[in-house]
């Protein structure tokens, strides 16, 4: 069949990166950052799971396709440059040690601009958020805030664009002088084409060594002016390191933790709903139970299931597509009442050995007490070690019997209790 060829066909152009996928390589489409405030960009587990190639959901053709959409549009962009006599060089390999890892990629193209030679990197997309943050920026309160910006209504790049090309100003910066006595680049741009509404958008990013840290500076240019986009502070040795991290997970097999939240309960859905990192609608389709509740990045991820079965009791109150709510919920309940019971029968126990071997004391019937020690229930009635302790057991079944008809009124009272907060 047609459709399946085309797909097959499509999956073979991966073949190149597969080959690429040492485990000690990155890539700088695979950066994140992590720092005290916040995480942004690729998530570990993910960078874990593709290393150590694992078998994901399905093939993502639909993003490959799109790549190969931004790969046109690139080089009719590059022509442009060409025809202004501002083209350099483009798609320039580059490749790098740091520590016990290596970070290859590839630069869309050097270019000779007003501020010298500089980097260019090339991005599309299109959509309301892409327009709004990207693009024009905002002029009232966003929905959703980027916990990387220090101005929310700024309009800036995508974090993953930042943090890319940092890694490629790095490059020429600070390495190829050391290494072939190049002129270093000092300066990168990221250059937006808006597909739906045909507006371009450019931002620069420069590197600022302080304390033998690069910090990460942006700026948006109008009318031949620099202006500062203030972003919190970022460090291309805070992404390398963030490599290196996931490199010794690799290395000793161990699955690193999620990066995202895989599952959001009410309390997690009602405080990021707060924090502006839920949309309304993104909130009122999750609470009701419409959406899957999980970070965007889990809800796209290639991995999700393997994800989700290495966190196995997440996943019995995570995912829609897979279990539906109502035996989410039976599941859950069952496992609430399974530690009940435990709880339950340790303290019926204990209840049963205390009663039939102490309580007699306290209530002043030696007589009883003598006896029952004796394995007599009355005078000249013996009592069986056997018969003693189905004694035992009945004592604790009436004690389980007693907590099971509580068992009802205290699911009830914790329900009400943990709805009212």
């Amino acid at each position: 069949m047609l459709i399946d060829e085309v797909i097959k066909g499509l999956e073979k152009f991966q073949d190149y990166q597969k080959h690429m996928n040492t485990e000690n390589v990155f890539f700088p489409t695979d950066a994140f950052i992590q720092t005290d405030e916040f995480y942004e960009g690729k998530c570990k587990r993910y960078l874990y799971y593709k290393k150590k190639n694992y078998i994901p959901d399905k093939f993502d053709y639909s993003t490959l396709l799109k790549f190969e959409v931004g790969k046109n549009q690139e080089q009719s962009i590059i022509r442009a440059l060409q025809k202004q006599n501002m083209w350099i060089d483009n798609n320039i390999k580059i490749y790098f040690n740091y520590k016990n890892i290596f970070v290859s990629g590839e630069v869309d193209a050097i270019i000779q601009s007003d501020l010298g030679k500089q980097i260019l990197e090339i991005k599309t997309g299109e959509g309301y958020y892409f327009t709004q943050q990207i693009i024009y920026g905002y002029k009232q309160d966003p929905g959703l805030y980027r916990d990387y910006l220090v101005d929310q209504y700024a309009a800036a790049p995508k974090i993953e664009h930042i943090l890319q090309t940092a890694l490629y100003l790095h490059y020429f910066k600070n390495i190829t002088p050391k290494l072939y006595n190049d002129i270093p680049i000092t300066s990168a741009q990221i250059l937006y084409y808006d597909n739906a509404n045909g507006l371009f958008k450019n931002y620069i990013l420069m590197l600022k060594n302080e304390n033998n840290y690069n910090y990460i500076k942006l700026f948006t240019q109008e009318n031949d002016q620099l202006l500062v986009v203030p972003i919190k502070n970022i460090t291309v040795e805070s992404i390398l390191d963030g490599y290196v991290d996931v490199y010794n997970s690799i290395k000793n097999n161990v699955i690193p933790d999620k990066s995202y939240k895989i599952f959001y309960n009410d309390v997690d859905l009602d405080l990021y709903y707060a924090e502006k990192k839920l949309t309304k609608k993104q909130y009122n389709l999750m609470k009701e139970d419409n959406m899957e509740r999980m970070d965007f990045h889990c809800r796209y991820c290639v991995y999700k299931t393997q994800c989700i079965k290495d966190s196995w009791f997440t996943y019995l109150r995570v995912s829609n597509s897979q279990i539906n709510l109502f035996w989410r919920r039976m599941i859950y309940l069952f496992l609430l009442f399974i530690k009940i019971y435990i709880l339950i029968t340790l303290i019926s126990i204990l209840l049963s050995y205390f009663s039939l071997f102490n309580l007699p004391k306290f209530y002043n019937k030696p007589t009883f007490y003598e006896n029952y020690k004796e394995s007599l229930i009355e005078d000249n009635i013996p009592l069986t070690f056997k018969t003693k302790y189905l004694v035992f057991f009945g004592m604790f079944m009436l004690y389980n019997l007693a907590w099971f008809m509580m068992i009802p009124a205290s699911i009830t009272i914790i329900r009400n209790y943990v709805s009212s907060k």
